[in-house]
């Protein structure tokens, strides 16, 4: 005879790896926007020959590091506009994913995967907001040219990876753990 599968668990699926992809492709991309702005500010890609009064600022909308010269903001770019449909488009779908497997079952009748993802989601904001708890309200403060501040950015970005590598690591190891239970059980 061969196991079934519960409905609830097959309907799982779609919306569990649809979350996990965005969710991870939300991190990667605020990670790799921010580095590229956080990397543009320190080689000053800013400051133009012969230009002064040129900063750096980071807008959470369009999610890029722009260029202000003498208080006028240079024209929103197709990069920046793409960057931002992708960072905030795959964060709504993870959220929208995340919400749809939260309402759609009991939360013990989820598929491994899908509890892992809200897991990961859930580590992932509580260690981003102890990470903005343990800042100093200096750096909470807005830059002087204006805009987001693109270090706590870059920083909220790297606790939400690391939140979710590091569940993803307990995840297997447990599982492995399990595995080797029953199956050394079976043995006996």
């Amino acid at each position: 005879m061969t196991p079934t599968v519960p409905s609830s668990r097959r309907s799982s699926l779609p919306p569990t790896v649809i979350g996990w992809v965005a969710w991870c492709l939300f991190i990667l991309s605020v990670f790799v926007v921010s580095t590229n702005a956080g990397r543009d500010r320190y080689t000053g890609v800013c400051p133009g020959p012969g230009e002064g009064g040129r900063d750096g600022v980071f807008e959470l909308f369009p999610f890029a590091q722009t260029c202000v010269v003498r208080g006028v903001f240079a024209p929103v770019t197709v990069a920046a506009v793409i960057q931002t449909v992708v960072v905030y488009v795959s964060l709504l779908v993870a959220l929208v994913a995340t919400v749809h497997l939260l309402t759609a079952g009991r939360f013990r009748e989820l598929p491994h995967g899908a509890t892992l993802l809200i897991a990961a989601q859930a580590a992932g904001i509580l260690l981003t907001g102890a990470m903005l708890l343990v800042q100093p309200d200096s750096a909470l403060q807005p830059p002087e040219a204006g805009g987001f501040n693109v270090g706590l950015v870059w920083g909220a970005a790297v606790a939400l990876g690391l939140a979710t590598a590091v569940t993803m690591i307990v995840f297997v190891f447990v599982s492995l753990v399990n595995f080797g239970r029953a199956h050394s059980e079976a043995r006996q």
